[in-house]
């Protein structure tokens, strides 16, 4: 890895179907203002992972979301950060 950039990953389950999960993430970015949506959609033709990227000053958030079970899903977190 580049010694300018540091990478941690978070992966979680929730108990929300993947529309209502990803909505609720993305209203969080959106309420934060320290952020831009760079893109977001459905990442297979089956509807069954989503994801987006964000960005912020010095920092990119990708998050992709997957159906896990009915009605539940599982969110992964991967945030790349600049080091000064």
């Amino acid at each position: 890895m580049d010694a300018g950039l540091s990478r941690s990953t978070e992966l979680e389950l929730s108990s929300l179907p993947l529309e209502a999960e990803a909505t609720k993430r993305l209203e969080g970015y959106r309420d934060s203002g320290v952020c831009v949506l760079e893109c977001a959609g459905y990442l297979d033709l089956y509807g069954d992972a989503w994801g987006c990227l964000v960005q912020g000053d010095g920092w990119v958030e990708i998050l992709v979301i997957r159906e896990a079970a009915e009605e539940s899903c599982s969110v992964q977190t991967i945030r790349l950060e600049a080091r000064p």
